[in-house]
């Protein structure tokens, strides 16, 4: 029986979104430390843009991910201590908007183990996963943890064991 990841445990998605939403959020992460965290729409951004690498936008044309989903996949982690919120926003239906956020140690672990423990994925997947490690690890583990707090030793290693392609 094949693993479910981390992520599709946790928040119930499908599993062959999984490793496209933990690669777009941990991506997400790294490319908005400079910004103060990530924003909703960088992650749907990622998302997209991994699901083209492997081709899903042909051959999965209905495999797509929502702003709302998104969202809530973010609150989720937050209430879970994988993530945390910073700013602001009104909120429609009691989902914030405007906020930007950011992985702490735990959610960064968590997110890049469940990406690199995929025995099972589909070959694309498989290489997706390699392809992403090698050009993505180092931003990861570059990019702040909480609020402006590098990565501690220990969250370093196990992120780099992880992501190692």
């Amino acid at each position: 029986m094949a693993r479910n990841s981390t992520l599709t445990a946790r928040l119930g998605y499908i599993d062959t979104q999984a490793t496209f939403v933990q690669a777009a959020l941990l991506a997400a992460h790294g490319a908005g430390a400079r910004a103060g965290g990530f924003r909703v729409s960088d992650v749907r951004f990622f998302f997209l843009l991994f699901t083209n690498w492997v081709e899903h936008d042909v051959t999965r044309p209905s495999q797509d991910i929502d702003l709302t989903q998104v969202r809530r996949t973010l609150e989720r982690l937050v209430r879970a201590g994988h993530a945390e919120a910073v700013g602001t926003g009104a909120g429609v239906k009691g989902l914030p908007r405007g906020r930007r956020y950011v992985l702490t140690g735990e959610g960064l672990c968590s997110l890049a183990e469940g990406l690199a423990a995929r025995e099972r994925a589909p070959l694309e997947e498989a290489l997706f996963g390699v392809c992403f490690a090698a050009s993505y690890r180092d931003a990861v583990l570059s990019r702040v943890e909480g609020r402006a707090r590098a990565p501690s030793a220990a969250v370093r290693r196990r992120v780099e064991r992880a992501l190692d392609p």
